[in-house]
């Protein structure tokens, strides 16, 4: 009984002080977010690996035909999406935009739709959005093969061709130029 008074009375002493107490919240709520992402993440492919990604041959909205074996020679961001997901819409601005700065260099953006109805579904996507990265038509091979679980799901592909970053749900901008930096 001793042991829960003190832990009380800490605990008071600690809600007394706004900074301290401000620090343990943002800390708390920090390490809680971490805990769920990592959770979410723990059947992803793995970053930590030098086997080679799941190659794939997907046409894009504009027709053409891409792989990823293709792309060997600069890293590669491929973002897959749902055109329903509201997660996948508040993120691909930011994506659009790592695009934009990143056209010239080494650096290829891709989405990848995933989970949508018809082609039109993708298209609408596209187009409220005002994309120009390219959009490749996914399919239900993708899902086994990339071990997506959910939308929006990013995986950063090296120069070689390995997963050397991944990441599930919304992503800023910052962190979509850190992780391929």
């Amino acid at each position: 009984m001793i042991m829960i008074d003190k832990i009380a009375h800490g605990w008071q002493v600690l809600r007394g002080h706004y900074w301290a107490a401000l620090v343990f919240d943002v800390a708390a709520i920090l390490l809680v977010f971490a805990l769920i992402h990592s959770w979410q993440m723990r059947h992803l492919l793995s970053a930590d690996s030098d086997a080679l990604a799941p190659d794939f041959q997907l046409t894009s909205l504009a027709g053409e035909q891409v792989t990823l074996s293709q792309l060997r020679g600069q890293k590669a961001v491929l973002f897959f999406f749902a055109p329903w997901c509201g997660v996948c819409n508040a993120s691909i601005g930011n994506l659009q935009d790592l695009h934009l700065v990143s056209h010239d260099k080494k650096l290829k953006v891709l989405a990848i739709a995933m989970d949508y109805a018809g082609l039109e579904d993708v298209r609408q996507f596209a187009d409220k959005h005002s994309l120009t990265l390219p959009v490749l038509l996914g399919n239900a091979g993708l899902i086994q093969a990339w071990k997506l679980r959910g939308y929006p799901t990013y995986y950063v592909v090296d120069e070689q061709g390995r997963v050397r970053q991944r990441s599930l749900g919304y992503a800023t901008e910052l962190g979509l130029r850190w992780r391929t930096s």
